[in-house]
């Protein structure tokens, strides 16, 4: 009987102390203290973009160049291979509307940016 009667003491002390636990918790949690201080916010200036009517597409060759090279004067990138046309022609010179200048079965864009040579076998040299 005393047996008993101390679990159910020790069952009840138990149960009470997680009550009070959950009521102390739910207590703190309206507390919240608001920080009112007024903070400074940043404002960003957009200039407006300043379209060359010569250069539809906006990739830096204009549009009676890009008729004469065979490139697209609606799309900064012709071949769709992540390299603009003008970076082909100026920087890597690859072909802007071939998607794998050197035909080796990757993108030219997928080479340069793994440091493979778009214009044949190896490494990109720096």
């Amino acid at each position: 009987m005393k047996r008993i009667i101390l679990i159910s003491l020790l069952v009840l002390i138990l149960g009470a102390g997680i009550l009070a636990g959950f009521w102390l918790l739910l207590r703190n949690k309206n507390n919240v203290v608001l920080d009112n201080k007024i903070k400074p916010v940043e404002t960003v200036v957009f200039e407006k973009l300043k379209l060359d009517p010569n250069d539809l597409d906006g990739d830096g060759i204009l549009d009676t160049k890009e008729k004469e090279i065979g490139t697209s004067n609606r799309d900064s990138d012709t071949d769709g291979d992540s390299l603009t046309d003008k970076e082909e022609i100026e920087v890597y010179k690859t072909d802007p509307t071939k998607v794998d200048t050197d035909d080796d079965g990757y993108w030219d864009g997928y080479e340069i940016i793994n440091n493979y040579n778009p214009l044949g076998a190896g490494k990109l040299v720096k």
